[in-house]
């Protein structure tokens, strides 16, 4: 089965964070972009997640299992404050609430602390 990661990511921008699907102006948009293991069309998923930042949209990505790729992750997100790693999906929700600062990005809309202490072993550092 293909990756469709990259199809997937472009889609955030052209059909899913649109003013026609209920976007509104000053509302913050934010995807969440999970992956497992080295990407396949790394370059393609690069270019969607640009395009997709050009666009309003924040990316936080989330590497699951061992064998993420720690730098792939930050290409996505473009920083490495919105980069994380987990061992699996049932430690998502642990990790999300761990880390306060990406809990209250995502879900209350604060801004993100250029100085955010990292939790051990989950933000990429």
């Amino acid at each position: 089965m293909p990756d469709k990661t990259a199809s997937r990511i472009s889609n955030l921008a052209a059909k899913t964070f649109t003013a026609d699907t209920g976007a509104r102006r000053g509302v913050r948009k934010v995807a969440i972009v999970m992956v497992e293991g080295p990407l396949n069309n790394k370059m393609e998923i690069f270019k969607a997640a640009r395009q997709a930042k050009s666009n309003g949209i924040r990316l936080v990505a989330i590497g699951v299992g061992p064998n993420v790729n720690l730098r792939e992750l930050r290409y996505i997100s473009g920083t490495r404050k919105l980069a994380f790693h987990i061992d699996s999906y049932q430690d998502f929700d642990n990790e999300l609430q761990r880390s306060k600062a990406l809990y209250s990005f995502v879900c209350k809309g604060d801004e993100f602390p250029e100085s955010t202490k990292q939790p051990s072993g989950s933000l990429i550092g």
